[in-house]
């Protein structure tokens, strides 16, 4: 969906979802809001989908890349699509999401189809796994139709490379659909399901403390972890947030999991009612659970004060091009999308604007990019207006560095 090449810290950071600055409130600010009153007691948490972390089947040993990286650079997102069109309130799987939405191109499923969605971040490639029972002719034909390239089998996959000037390589199988919009993502990829098929070693077998808080967290609807701690411990913790719901309250739960001192339950009081976190939401209770090395946060909101923060939880899954020649983006495969929603950045980068080139922008329609704009903005961003809070999330972004007059 997105072409940008960039990192998952970079796109945390973009999103202002890792927040600055060191101790626990650096790490709690990532928590909703709390009121200005704080109700703490207990909260029965409900139980998970599931016990078993099975995404850590599918995450290689750190030894398999072909390059070195800290356990602490790894990233895990995790989302279950079908759960939150199934919910029976609008439940948003908010930042995990939108990172796992913007590393996929259409392969004849919308992001809502699949029973699991992960993105996996290493240091310099990032990849992108979604399981369901998949018709792999159907898909195979839609990532062809969209701009790729039959290429090799792999194991029980069909790879397909991207026919334009940016990497791209998506794998199919006919239970899992692999993508990743790096360099170096085709040999990310192949180690992804070597580790799935346990023909090398996992960074689940090779990691204790990875093994640890992952076992801790377990599975829920949505979760993000932050960091994870590294083996020469430089990282002072590991963090989480999941989101999981019943039929009438949602919950926050974040989880830490610290490589020495471990903050007393007052501490953790204190930067909860920090006056940063008391301008939007009323939790209805709040539990502190410490276990060292563990500490677990859980928030209980209801229904109404989820409806202030829930958008629109799937965005559509659409494979985009650019034509650096035109200047133009294209929409070559995948879901419809209402012009109306599409908020360009900068704001003046299509000439005329996209609503008055499409109403609704589908397959085989070009957006023309304003060359002029280009002289000065090179990064063209498209964000996606939602439903609900009116929040808007990147769908895909471009460079156009050769417009640029001083590269030139």
């Amino acid at each position: 969906m997105a072409n940008n090449n960039q990192t998952r810290r970079q796109y945390l950071n973009t999103c202002g979802a890792v927040a600055a600055g060191l101790g626990l409130s650096g790490c709690l600010s990532t928590l909703p809001p709390l009121g200005q009153r704080v109700n703490y007691g207990r909260v029965d948490l409900p139980d998970g989908p599931a016990n078993e972390p099975d995404y850590r089947r599918w995450i290689p040993a750190l030894s398999e890349l072909p390059y070195e990286m800290s356990a602490e650079d790894l990233g895990v997102s995790f989302v279950m699509p079908n759960q939150y069109r199934e919910s029976p309130f609008d439940a948003d799987p908010g930042i995990a999401g939108s990172l796992i939405q913007i590393g996929v191109d259409y392969a004849g499923y919308g992001f809502d189809r699949f029973d699991r969605a992960f993105s996996l971040g290493f240091q310099e490639t990032a990849v992108t796994v979604q399981t369901r029972d998949v018709e792999s002719a159907f898909a195979k034909e839609a990532l062809v139709d969209g701009g790729y390239d039959h290429g090799e089998s792999y194991a029980e996959y069909e790879l397909f490379e991207w026919t334009g000037a940016d990497e791209r390589t998506v794998a199919v199988s006919n239970s899992a659909i692999l993508h990743s919009q790096t360099d170096g993502g085709e040999t990310a990829i192949k180690r992804c399901i070597d580790a799935e098929q346990g023909s090398i070693d996992r960074h689940l077998e090779t990691n204790d403390s990875f093994a640890r808080f992952t076992d801790e967290v377990g599975l829920f609807e949505s979760i993000l972890y932050n960091d994870f701690l590294s083996d020469e411990p430089e990282q002072e913790r590991a963090s989480a947030m999941t989101f999981t719901y019943d039929d009438d309250a949602g919950y926050f739960v974040h989880y830490h999991q610290y490589a020495d001192a471990v903050p007393d339950e007052s501490e953790i009081r204190e930067d909860l009612e920090n006056e940063d976190n008391n301008d939007v939401f009323q939790a209805l209770s709040v539990d502190i659970s410490i276990d060292e090395p563990f500490v677990e946060i859980v928030m209980r909101m209801d229904e109404s004060d989820l409806e202030e923060r829930t958008s629109e939880a799937i965005l559509p899954t659409v494979t985009w091009e650019v034509d650096r020649e035109t200047p133009a983006i294209r929409h070559t495969a995948g879901e419809p999308v209402s012009a109306d929603r599409l908020n360009p950045e900068p704001t003046d980068a299509f000439d005329p604007a996209i609503n008055e080139q499409h109403a609704t922008v589908e397959p085989g329609d070009t957006l023309e990019v304003d060359p002029e704009t280009l002289q000065t903005e090179t990064n063209v961003r498209l964000f996606y207006e939602q439903s609900g809070n009116g929040s808007s999330t990147v769908i895909t972004s471009h460079e156009f560095d050769e417009y640029n007059d001083e590269t030139e």
